[in-house]
């Protein structure tokens, strides 16, 4: 895990640089998937010039967590073309979360630095992030040398991996972390800059949530719909109900999935069924564990 300490406003000056590189090109263009221009988004501060972009994609991906727990959220990013840099700033809520940090002493501030891991472009030459204010954080992911190996190449997939805790005061909830705009530095975060630094692009923002759950992951009674203790014929006929006639299918109190979710994809569906048959009638096999 590599961990580098950065001020907030380190991270947006950073950034700042890359947008002045943006904005020294003569063309700029909208990236979109149709044939029509979604147009440029000059910034009200005039600093810079962004371009929309509806191929390009900046997710938090959902996560189910416990009271007291600690847990990875991934930022997915999803790029066309090799990205040179990121920067993403997130709003929280601190009394049900917060991000796990390390406490570093900078000319007078204490930084509260992220402990983050690299996913996909590994060899980002400065890959940090940081908590300034309750329920915020920043981070960025930037090449400043034009090294294709420190770069993040066309893909899609977890890019970050940012670790967290629920409060041990934290209510059952399913709780946000949105994207948010920097009101001091508008243009900088939520941005990413392609390889050269020839363009600045606003992809799509996809906000995650976190599912509290009131304790540890515990489902007794996985694929057992009547909790009887055996798998039969008779949870077979609650599922159908359950599937094709808006029948109970009940959720365990620390479970994450339904008792009819036999594959844990968090849907149920036709899919459960036929598995359920597989496992009764003709392979003898257990449901997924929800838990692991």
């Amino acid at each position: 895990m590599r961990l580098d300490h950065f001020h907030p406003r380190t991270i947006a000056v950073s950034f700042v640089a890359v947008i002045c590189i943006a904005l020294c090109m003569s063309v700029v263009r909208a990236r979109t998937s149709g044939t029509g221009s979604q147009g440029i988004q000059t910034d009200p501060s005039g600093v810079a010039t962004i371009v929309p972009s509806d191929v390009d994609t900046l997710r938090v991906l959902n996560q189910i967590t416990s009271i007291g727990d600690t847990f990875a959220i991934d930022l997915h990013v999803a790029n066309v073309d090799t990205i040179g840099a990121y920067a993403i700033r997130l709003r929280y809520d601190p009394a049900a979360i917060e991000p796990l940090t390390d406490t570093v002493p900078d000319a007078g501030d204490t930084i509260y630095a992220l402990e983050l891991d690299q996913l996909r472009g590994t060899a980002f030459e400065e890959f940090a992030g940081s908590v300034n204010e309750p329920g915020v954080m920043t981070m960025l992911a930037a090449d400043f040398d034009l090294d294709t190996n420190e770069a993040l190449a066309p893909g899609s997939g977890g890019s970050a991996r940012i670790m967290w805790r629920v409060q041990a005061t934290a209510d059952t909830q399913t709780t946000p972390i949105a994207f948010e705009v920097h009101p001091d530095f508008p243009e900088t975060f939520n941005a990413i800059s392609d390889f050269y630094g020839a363009e600045l692009i606003r992809p799509i923002l996809k906000d995650g949530s976190i599912r509290i759950l009131p304790g540890p992951c515990d489902c007794p009674h996985q694929a057992d719909l009547d909790t009887s203790g055996v798998i039969d014929a008779v949870d077979l006929n609650l599922l159908i109900y359950a599937i094709f006639f808006n029948g109970a299918d009940p959720v365990d109190p620390s479970c994450p999935t339904s008792r009819g979710d036999w594959n844990c994809d968090g849907v149920l569906d036709a899919s459960d069924l036929n598995l359920l048959i597989r496992g009764i009638f003709f392979v003898p096999s257990p449901p997924c564990n929800p838990c692991e």
